[in-house]
């Protein structure tokens, strides 16, 4: 399957990046000072198969760091009527001041509506977003995402998404 090497090779391009951020980034490795952000997104889900559908998903990313992670929580919903709400954990790597590399990982309730149907109702999201961080804290980049319920169900089709996104920092919403 195309879809699932180009995840493959963008996660191995991630890890390989994240191995490196700390040396190239010096000591603002992880992004610590960062704000909590309102994400919001739009692309293709299941972008590889006969089910391909448009997307558009809203999350929020905690500012505040637990040990090297940071929570997030959010939801998406497809063309095909497909939803998924989520929670789990990132980390935010500066590439350099600007460029940011953020894996993630959660786990979240799914409900294939008359899209494609993955096995069960409780499923894992992994994914990695890049990203162009503005002076201003507002983030514009590209994500792939996998979804799929690591076996639990009796088939286990999984499902990558690409994604463009746009992240806002909450304080510009509350006028801080």
């Amino acid at each position: 399957m195309v879809g699932r090497r180009v995840l493959r090779i963008v996660t191995g391009v991630a890890l390989a990046a994240l191995a490196s951020a700390p040396a190239l980034a010096g000591d603002a490795g992880a992004a610590k000072s960062d704000p909590g952000l309102l994400v919001l997104g739009a692309g293709a889900y299941d972008f590889h198969d006969d089910h391909a559908a448009a997307e558009v998903n809203i999350a929020y990313r905690f500012g505040t760091m637990v040990w090297l992670v940071k929570p997030h929580v959010g939801a998406m919903v497809t063309s095909n009527g497909a939803k998924f709400g989520w929670g789990g954990l990132l980390l935010d790597f500066e590439l350099t001041p600007n460029w940011m590399v953020t894996p993630s990982t959660s786990v979240g309730v799914y409900s294939r509506g008359s899209g494609k149907d993955l096995g069960y109702s409780l499923e894992f999201r992994s994914g990695v977003d890049v990203a162009y961080r503005f002076d201003d804290n507002t983030r514009l980049g590209l994500g792939v995402y996998h979804i799929s319920n690591a076996g639990l169900g009796r088939k286990n089709p999984g499902e990558e998404s690409i994604i463009a996104t746009y992240a806002l920092p909450v304080g510009v919403l509350l006028g801080k």
